[in-house]
């Protein structure tokens, strides 16, 4: 797994210090393809048998909310309705935050926190993978009595 930190790193540093827009490599039996979501932030999509993310994972205080299986990510019921999660919105453990269709049948994706969502990690209508991080939240903090 080292060899693979070490790959994702410098492939990292090689597409923000760049002009590249996108890149695949295949390396021993994993495809890692990153692709730049604006002019500065690159993300991976999923891969043959491996997806990692580009982030530095989860901060303090903070957890990603994982897909339960592999399928196509959807954010909202259907289109045009709204979103079940957004960045800023405050979720409640329990509380369903996207759907997963997998061999037509749509799966819900349970909040397991509660908290404050930082980040939308994986891309609605896109392909996911059991494991995936799909949510970023800020985790509630309990006042003290």
């Amino acid at each position: 797994m080292t060899n693979l930190r070490e790959l994702l790193d410098d492939l990292i540093a090689r597409v923000c210090g760049s002009d590249i827009a996108e890149l695949e490599v295949r390396k021993q039996g994993v495809r890692i393809a990153v692709r730049r979501r604006g002019s500065t932030q690159p993300v991976v999509t999923p891969g043959d048998h491996a997806s990692q993310s580009l982030s530095a994972g989860p901060g303090p205080g903070e957890t990603d909310i994982i897909s339960p299986l592999n399928g196509i990510f959807y954010a909202a019921a259907s289109p045009g309705e709204a979103a079940f999660a957004e960045v800023g919105h405050h979720i409640e453990s329990g509380q369903v935050v996207g759907l997963v269709e997998a061999m037509k049948v749509f799966n819900e994706i349970l909040s397991e926190v509660s908290g404050t969502i930082v980040d939308l990690l994986a891309a609605d209508g896109g392909e996911i993978q059991e494991g995936d991080a799909v949510l970023r939240v800020r985790l509630d903090v309990a006042e003290p009595e």
